[in-house]
């Protein structure tokens, strides 16, 4: 399957209907740096950003603009690499533009994190430190 016979000629990234309209975007390399960039723009910030802390000193974790559209997930039996639960290929749409982490968090960035909010470590988990990444976390920490 190739993502390419999803698209016509005349693809537009950025639909009439408005920004964030995904019916037929395409996330290949060329459309999806496009559309990072629009949606960047419009949400005045930069492809990839790094807030500050609105208390204390530091930065969070640099994060990465995700557009919204379609992109190819999988792979082949014949790609190099290919594991079995990578089948099938298939074509996945993201709904909403939102951002990610560039990178994990390491153990350090959380744990200024956690100085700087006032969470507490639980005692119970085993938890790294230095430059690994943090492990142990629920999603309503």
């Amino acid at each position: 399957m190739n993502i390419n016979s999803y698209a016509s000629n005349s693809l537009n990234p950025i639909q009439a209907q408005g920004l964030f309209d995904t019916d037929n975007i395409l996330l290949t390399s060329d459309t999806g740096r496009h559309l990072q960039t629009t949606t960047a723009q419009h949400y005045n910030v930069s492809t990839v950003f790094q807030d500050s802390f609105i208390e204390g000193d530091g930065y969070a974790p640099s994060m990465a603009v995700i557009p919204a559209g379609l992109f190819e997930m999988g792979s082949s039996a014949e790609e190099f690499g290919h594991r079995r639960e990578e089948a099938p290929i298939h074509l996945v749409q993201v709904t909403k533009p939102f951002a990610l982490g560039q990178f994990p968090v390491t153990s350090t960035e959380f744990e200024q994190f956690r100085q700087e909010t006032g969470w507490f470590l639980r005692p119970e988990l085993i938890w790294h430190q230095g430059r690994y990444p943090v492990i142990n976390i629920r999603m309503d920490d």
